[in-house]
């Protein structure tokens, strides 16, 4: 099923002129808030927006088709140029694909791409045009996120990182797709995202534009609300989005010391996120990532491997420390049978001088008093779910 509802003919495109895409698959409860985020930007652009959903079984189509009606019927006054949508519902072979589907589609010199859960803030599009006239030169245009919750209670923000180097990309994804807009031009120079990748096609294709000298340009200014959701794609719930992320890590910069570090994060963060026992979610992960990239990565690295998990048990000793003081210790046996050196690391020593106070109020108090005194920044919430959630 497709259907495409145009103001004028897509030949006479100008500069002012930005496709958004959008994938969805059964997010009833969230596209019609990220469709009027899209519709209902004011500015002199004109607007070309393109939905490919999956097939939804949900409210979706409904939704869509309700907003399909009203453009027809002239319902309300578009606050731009102008307005094409391009609405596409059918089986598909995965986000990847769909998003590919929509940028096959795109006939604008700008594109953007929105999740169907996400909304952009007022005025973000006309923004992006204008911030894309004055740098001419640039390719692609980033800014900061504003993090919110289900109920759109904002939660964080996210700043972008100015002068972007394949160095910012070693250690997790520096930016987060829909607060990216690039050229039309980068993907007739890069091609489309790899449909090999369901979970991490944006971070292998920025390395991939930041590999072919793609000009990328930081912009202070907030350009979506992302939403943050226990169960999304993006939260690390599935052992394959940790998988995918260390595959195209280990593809572009290989098996360096930074590349163990963030196997061992991973998996801590698939084991806290899931339940899992901090073993099984090693050996979960480094099964999958084996089966990418064809080798046993620990091969003659054994005392690594017991290193990694050690850290991971005294991380885990740490968060239980002063809610099971039974089970902290326990999991700190277990890091000390990995790796005994792990007792005179910052963590084991910290681990000892929590269980030696046993008040988590004491802890806090003395550890705030001696950051104020060498003048260091201090979280009360360290360890926090929050955090976690941003190691991948």
């Amino acid at each position: 099923m497709s259907w495409k509802l145009s103001g004028r003919s897509l030949t006479n495109m100008v500069k002012n002129d930005i496709s958004i895409i959008t994938v969805s698959y059964n997010q009833g409860d969230f596209i019609e808030r990220t469709i009027r985020s899209v519709l209902f930007q004011e500015g002199s652009f004109y607007l070309e927006y393109i939905i490919i959903d999956g097939g939804s079984k949900d409210a979706t189509p409904g939704i869509i088709k309700k907003y399909e009606r009203l453009l027809h019927e002239k319902a309300f006054a578009a606050k731009n140029s102008g307005i094409d949508l391009i609405y596409i519902s059918e089986p598909d072979e995965g986000p990847t694909h769909a998003l590919n589907k929509g940028l096959r589609l795109a006939k604008c010199k700008i594109i953007g791409f929105l999740n169907s859960d996400d909304t952009y803030p007022e005025g973000t599009i006309e923004k992006i045009v204008q911030s894309f006239i004055s740098y001419p030169e640039t390719d692609v245009i980033y800014g900061n996120v504003l993090v919110v919750d289900e109920n759109d209670r904002v939660i964080g923000t996210r700043k972008g990182k100015q002068d972007l180097s394949l160095d910012d990309f070693k250690c997790k994804n520096a930016l987060i797709q829909p607060e990216v807009f690039l050229r039309k031009e980068v993907t007739d120079r890069l091609g489309f995202f790899d449909e090999s990748l369901g979970f991490v096609n944006d971070y292998e294709y920025w390395i991939r534009a930041l590999k072919n000298n793609i000009e990328f340009t930081y912009a202070p200014d907030i350009w979506v609300n992302f939403r943050k959701r226990k169960t999304a794609r993006s939260s690390g719930i599935y052992p394959e989005s940790h998988i995918e992320y260390l595959t195209v890590q280990y593809r572009n910069f290989g098996l360096t010391p930074q590349f163990f570090k963030n196997f061992g994060k991973c998996a801590f963060a698939y084991s806290e996120k899931t339940g899992t026992e901090l073993n099984k979610s090693f050996l979960l992960i480094k099964e999958g990532l084996e089966k990418h990239v064809g080798r046993d990565i620990f091969i003659k690295r054994r005392r690594q491997e017991k290193r990694l998990l050690a850290r991971g048990y005294i991380k885990k000793a740490l968060l239980q420390n002063f809610e099971n003081r039974k089970v902290a210790v326990a999991y700190f046996l277990r890091a000390f049978s990995n790796c005994p050196p792990i007792l005179c690391s910052k963590n084991g020593l910290k681990f000892c001088f929590r269980t030696y106070l046993c008040r988590k109020d004491i802890y806090f108090l003395i550890r705030n008093l001696v950051c104020k005194i060498f003048n260091r920044k201090y979280d009360d919430n360290e360890l926090s779910e929050d955090r976690m959630q941003d190691i991948c």
